[in-house]
């Protein structure tokens, strides 16, 4: 659906256009909602960029919500011999932007807006020279930027950056491009090549990524009519395949970037903690499994952290026998999703510390492929007296981290705070329909038991440990299984320092 949008007021003209999502009113919509503001360059047109637009809208589909407002260039109507037509300019692309977020607004975007007028699930793309005043305003207003065929430029107050830069900015551009040259950008990589090196290249390739696309030259970024008085250079591809290449790149951008910053992307750190926090509770059901197998079998546990929930829905944990170069071993391989509670609406009465959402290998099923029998025990991942369960975990986690915060934080607490105890876990196994029902809809539960008291549950799935083939596959792959929900490290310390002092919701 497009619509027209246009009045007197500075900013509005009835050449912008906005393009709603086909549907609008689905639960997924609103929760994926992005608004895509595309700033054309010199000589274009929002009509310039339907090519890959076009693309974009598929590559995201039945994943993004995706609104695309593309703003007509009237900043490039102003008189450039005036003394104050750069702030004219920027005035206009600024007035532009409000414009169509208001009129995405009107057509049902829920935008997520901030105190500071920031709109983080709006991406702002600036094609070539609309670059000029799309990165000091996409750092005010936007969630993050992309900077198609163009790089950051300095500016009388804004100094350009990457590696200053506060928000995630995509350069995407062709290596024949003639006009924003590839040298011109080669900064912005250099940049980004030192940010690597200090957040690693995951963070890196997620929040300052620099793609420069073989054979694409700058007409393939719109609509493909070169223009060689502008020194542009032939192009190797057709518009079409860069269309497709261009969509591509930016729907995974805009993937990772959605509604909010955090929502896909983890400060490396966190990443880090998530998985030596699900790998040592792993390791733990390995020990009790193997505390009487002689000898006892190598294994080797590797989580994998997630921040896309489709994908860890998708994944189970598995155990598989390799051969190794001096012994063989078993390779337990287990998942961690980082759910934050704080992405909802309201999320400022929320943790900004993740809670870890485990996905493991109960000690049975592991004793059970390392003997070969169904072991005497509990049906409860632990085997006999040694109960290994999410409460234990939490509470660990709770000591832990009363431990580490510095003493005045922690004498506060223990005076004024809602002191943590941890009731046993409730085996939801039965109750639920699909996996899906225990990831989104059961919580990890604090419920406040008295003027300072509040017990935390965890939620907790167990499938049964039978005998397989052995072999990997969906038959072992759903056996054995232990789900469960916990605190994280960050969680703990933030409930003692913050979330515990708030006053208590229980009612005598």
């Amino acid at each position: 659906m497009t619509i027209q949008a246009g009045s007197e007021k500075l900013g509005e003209d009835s050449r912008h256009t906005l393009v709603t999502p086909e549907d609008v009113s689905t639960p997924d919509a609103a929760e994926t909602a992005t608004l895509l503001v595309l700033l054309p360059g010199a000589y274009m047109k929002p009509d310039d960029y339907k090519g890959f637009i076009a693309g974009l809208r598929g590559c995201l589909k039945g994943k993004v919500a995706l609104w695309v407002a593309a703003a007509h260039p009237i900043w490039q109507e102003v008189d450039v011999k005036a003394p104050d037509a750069m702030q004219q300019a920027t005035e206009r692309v600024a007035a532009a932007i409000d414009v169509l977020i208001a009129r995405a607004h009107q057509e049902g975007f829920p935008a997520a807006k901030l105190p500071s007028g920031r709109v983080t699930n709006m991406v702002i793309l600036a094609h070539s020279s609309a670059a000029l005043f799309a990165a000091p305003l996409a750092a005010r207003l936007a969630g993050s930027l992309i900077l198609l065929g163009s790089y950051l430029f300095p500016s009388s107050d804004y100094h350009a950056s990457l590696r200053e830069f506060s928000r995630p900015v995509l350069h995407l551009g062709g290596m024949l491009d003639g006009q924003a040259r590839f040298s011109k950008v080669a900064i912005a990589a250099l940049e980004a090549a030192h940010f690597a090196y200090q957040a690693g290249p995951m963070c890196a390739a997620a929040q300052k990524p620099v793609i420069l696309l073989p054979g694409v030259n700058h007409a393939c970024l719109s609509n493909g009519h070169m223009r060689p008085e502008a020194n542009d250079l032939a192009a190797e591809v057709s518009a079409e395949d860069a269309n497709l290449q261009v969509a591509g790149i930016i729907a995974d951008f805009v993937m990772v970037h959605m509604s909010t910053n955090e929502r896909f992307v983890a400060h490396p750190g966190e990443l880090v903690q998530a998985k030596l926090a699900s790998e040592d509770v792993q390791r733990r059901f390995v020990r009790i499994a193997s505390r009487n197998v002689k000898p006892k079998p190598v294994t080797r546990v590797l989580s994998s952290v997630h921040t896309d929930i489709e994908a860890f829905i998708r994944s189970q944990p598995t155990l598989q026998l390799y051969k190794g170069e001096s012994e063989p071993y078993w390779l337990l391989h287990v998942h961690c999703y980082l759910h934050r509670p704080n992405l909802v609406p309201f999320g400022h009465r929320f943790p900004v510390a993740p809670q870890y959402i485990l996905k493991l290998k109960s000690a049975e099923a592991l004793a059970l492929v390392y003997t070969g029998q169904i072991p005497d025990g509990r049906e409860d991942g632990s085997l006999g007296d040694q109960p290994i369960t999410a409460a234990t975990v939490n509470e660990g986690m709770y000591k832990e981290a009363l431990r580490i915060v510095t003493r005045d934080s922690r004498e506060l607490f223990l005076r004024r705070g809602k002191q943590l105890s941890f009731p046993p876990d409730r085996d939801v196994s039965k109750e639920i329909q699909t996996p899906v029902q225990w990831i989104k809809d059961m919580p990890l539960e604090f419920v406040d038991v008295g003027p300072k008291a509040t017990q935390v549950c965890s939620p907790v799935v167990m499938t049964p440990a039978v005998q397989t083939s052995g072999k990997p596959g969906p038959e072992a792959a759903f056996q054995g299984n232990y789900y469960m929900k916990i605190m994280s490290l960050a969680g703990a310390v933030e409930w003692i320092m913050c979330d515990g002092l708030r006053p208590s919701s229980h009612q005598p």
